[in-house]
């Protein structure tokens, strides 16, 4: 065995005892990939591999240094488009939240409206029944459109958070 690949291996046995408190935790959180910890001890590593490779003068290990820098970089990016993924997926919920109390809302003004409305109709004379009718329909109008733009709301919900859904498909597609 050369003493180049004696000092690969103690710098590789050194990266691994260096990384164990850090794996322990992995298997105990059990954490989404790509863990933040994780990246930024694959930083340090390749920092580590970078300086040995440059003062041993081993083109190996800043080879290795060089495509863990890759691995490093395609990690942020993972990482980037998946907290993205979620601010979209968060704004999406938010939305459908907002959606759904207009909707409540809307329905709830309505049908208090309605039940106003019905109660005048019932202790009016016969001639102003058609005038309350008049009005009966007026409000179902109101509530129709109410309701109908408390359904597009939540349509624009539902279509944000399949957004996020993708765009956090396509960021686990990148790890």
């Amino acid at each position: 065995m050369q003493v180049q690949d004696i000092t690969r291996t103690a710098l590789d046995t050194y990266i691994r005892v260096l990384r164990l408190p850090l794996e322990v935790a992995r298997g105990v959180l059990k954490p989404a990939d790509p863990w933040p910890p994780a990246v930024v001890f694959e930083q340090l590593e390749v920092n580590i591999r970078e300086t040995a490779g440059r003062v041993l003068k081993d083109p190996v290990i800043s080879q290795q240094a060089a495509f863990q820098r890759t691995r490093v970089e395609q990690l942020e990016k993972a990482a980037e488009k998946l907290a993205r993924a979620e601010q979209v997926e968060a704004q999406a919920e938010r939305q459908e939240q907002l959606a759904q109390q207009t909707l409540v809302e809307g329905t709830a003004r309505v049908q208090q409206k309605s039940a106003q409305k019905a109660a005048v109709a019932r202790k009016a004379a016969s001639a102003r029944e058609e005038v309350v009718e008049r009005r009966q329909t007026a409000a179902d109008r109101r509530r129709l459109d109410a309701e109908k733009e408390a359904l597009e709301e939540q349509r624009k919900a539902v279509a944000a958070k399949k957004k996020a859904n993708a765009i956090r498909t396509a960021a686990q597609a990148v790890r």
